[in-house]
């Protein structure tokens, strides 16, 4: 990640701490029409939703830190402020508060004299849903031109639309995007921000010896039901579906450890877990490694035995040759070890 993408997620999650000290637990903002980004003089409303009936609530912009000169439309709790003709000046951070410790979450809009805007939902979405980014051209009504659409500041989707649609997005899809139309120009980074979903990825927590038997289960915290379609990803590769939420491998081995996740259709995808596989230490017809003292004794007293056996099978099979021929008495010992 570079430098400027870096500091671009510090600075966001420093707002999101900064308002989350002292926020107002029930009441949210929220932009109408939901974007981040507008033309200059497009209509744009702030809505306070969830307030307390007996407080003053206002909408702050932070570079005023006073009551804005908008439209006011006030119930028991909402209040909703308008502005019928926003300029570039009014971009930055907004939120809703009420004295000194009622406060919402807060949103960071850009109005832009340009004429290309990125829309994209102002508030977090949740992993699993369907977002849409729009890429818009003020000088035309037409949604017939090449777009690019970029994250990261890497180019990841072309479309003839104008839009870009993450049909199941997850956690790994956050990030800024901007997009860019040919011979109109560039947008504005936006910052889309997912929430982790409900999916969770349950596996052994300590190693698992090679050849046992290691279950995977993937749960949806939304409900109890376990009739769902899973996919198993290992190291980022898709290796299994399933229908019921598990993933057994029967025989581990060394070469099973790796990185784990699964995802629910639908609900999300949960994060990665590392499938640690201690290998065995005795090869059949390999050599004898890693092995500790306890391991050896076990396989030495064997080799022990056989020895044995093989010594008084072969000491029996030359008496009995020796008897036949009638030349000599041997008379065979054995040595200790």
């Amino acid at each position: 990640m570079g430098v400027a993408a870096l500091c671009f997620r510090l600075l966001i999650s420093v707002i999101v701490l900064q308002r989350a000290h002292g926020q107002e637990g029930n009441a949210v903002l929220q932009v109408v029409p939901n974007k981040l980004q507008f033309f200059e003089y497009d209509t744009v409303s702030f809505l306070c939703k969830g307030l307390d009936s007996s407080s003053e609530w206002k909408v702050v912009h932070n570079s005023r830190r006073k009551s804005l000169q908008c439209s006011n439309t006030r119930t028991p709790t909402t209040l909703t402020c308008t502005f019928k003709g926003i300029y570039k000046e009014e971009s930055g951070e907004y939120w809703c508060e009420a004295g000194a410790k009622k406060r919402t979450n807060s949103v960071v809009i850009t109005v832009t004299p340009g004429s290309v805007i990125l829309e994209s939902p102002a508030l977090p979405v949740s992993e699993g849903k369907e977002v849409t980014l729009r890429c818009r051209n003020k000088m035309t009504s037409s949604s017939i031109f090449m777009t690019y659409f970029y994250k990261d500041g890497v180019l990841m989707h072309n479309s003839t639309t104008g839009n870009l649609i993450i049909h199941n997005v997850f956690k790994s899809d956050e990030g800024r995007y901007k997009c860019r139309i040919s011979a109109a120009g560039e947008s504005a980074e936006n910052w889309l921000n997912v929430t982790a979903g409900s999916v969770i990825l349950e596996s052994p927590a300590l190693p698992v010896s090679e050849g046992k038997e290691v279950t995977l289960r993937c749960r949806n915290k939304t409900t109890s039901s376990s009739i769902f379609t899973t996919y198993f990803y290992k190291d980022g590769v898709l290796m299994h579906n399933s229908t019921t939420g598990n993933l057994i491998i029967h025989n581990v081995f060394k070469s099973d450890e790796g990185r784990y996740k699964c995802r629910i259709s639908a609900a999300g995808e949960s994060a990665e877990n590392w499938l640690n596989v201690t290998a065995s230490g005795f090869k059949l017809g390999g050599p004898i490694t890693h092995l500790s003292c306890g391991d050896a004794v076990p396989w030495i007293v064997s080799t022990i035995l056989l020895t044995v056996l093989l010594c008084f099978s072969t000491c029996r099979h030359l008496h009995l040759d020796q008897t036949q021929q009638k030349k000599q008495q041997v008379v065979c010992g054995t040595s200790s070890i």
